[in-house]
């Protein structure tokens, strides 16, 4: 089966190679949101690709920091933000970004945030330039023994609307032993289900989940996968500051130039810069 997107000879860009019309959003609506939680899309990238992601991902393995003691090591990306990152990481956060809003666009949260900002619900290119302002992405990597307990990504510290996906660029028995996906209600590792180049879209919000812990064995690299989330509007805060621009402050907010002055002023105060605002990319090589 053609993938959705492809590489091309240099490795250096993607081409989308076919329609996501062509997809029965509908029904894959039903399946997140109704029924299982999640649904698999196969050969988003082919498994070649996500094969080269990988292994660039890990000749930089130093980029990635520990989020916790026994957590993920994970590289953060920002659309609104200073620093440079590949092109074909850029490329595939907006095609995959683009599918998640697709199926995204029957949920509540979505038509109401379209409606606060203005937007087409059914343009999801022009709700994405809003949504880059305000939301981040993370290569998440489980070495040996690391694992994410369980959880649900509302209520406190969250926020309805966290809806998510991730392309996959690992599979179990491959580049780890055990361990994996586990979704409250469904049955089994979902890890056993997916393969190099899917893309998984889950609802988060909705689901209790956990990573359980990773086994490697041998020269086995681990899990890993591009975490790609919806964070909820207004969940970060309206400026904020990323490592090497003490000075400067970037805008989650759509605001008019009064509404600017007077949160730019009310956060001049704060000079706090969290981790996942850091340069991980400063010393990524292509």
């Amino acid at each position: 089966m053609k993938p959705f997107l492809e590489l091309n000879s240099s490795r250096n860009s993607f081409t989308l190679k076919k329609n996501f019309h062509q997809l029965d959003i509908k029904h894959i609506q039903n399946e997140v949101f109704k029924n299982k939680g999640y649904f698999i899309i196969n050969n988003f990238i082919s498994k070649d690709d996500a094969i080269f992601i990988k292994n660039l991902l890990l000749k930089n393995h130093h980029c990635f920091k520990q989020s916790s003691d026994g957590g993920n090591h994970r590289l953060f990306m920002y659309p609104n933000g200073p620093y440079s990152y590949p092109l074909i990481f850029k490329q595939l956060h907006h095609h995959a970004s683009i599918l998640k809003n697709m199926v995204y666009s029957s949920q509540k949260y979505y038509l109401d945030y379209c409606s606060s900002i203005g937007a087409d619900m059914h343009d999801a290119y022009s709700v994405l330039e809003h949504q880059k302002m305000h939301n981040w992405s993370a290569f998440y990597w489980y070495k040996n023994n690391e694992g994410h307990y369980r959880h649900i990504d509302s209520g406190p510290g969250h926020g309805d609307g966290e809806f998510t996906c991730f392309v996959i660029l690992s599979e179990l028995g491959e580049d780890y032993s055990s361990g994996g996906l586990y979704v409250d209600g469904i049955e089994g590792n979902v890890d056993e289900i997916y393969k190099y180049g899917d893309l998984v879209l889950f609802d988060q919000a909705s689901h209790w989940h956990e990573v359980k812990k990773i086994i490697t064995e041998k020269n086995q690299p681990g899990r890993l996968a591009w975490y790609i989330p919806t964070m909820p509007y207004g969940r970060n805060k309206t400026f904020y500051r990323f490592e090497g621009y003490p000075f400067r402050k970037f805008c989650s907010e759509r605001l008019n130039t009064r509404q600017k002055i007077i949160s730019y002023i009310k956060a001049l105060p704060d000079n706090d810069i969290h981790y996942s605002r850091q340069n991980y990319f400063k010393h990524f090589k292509t």
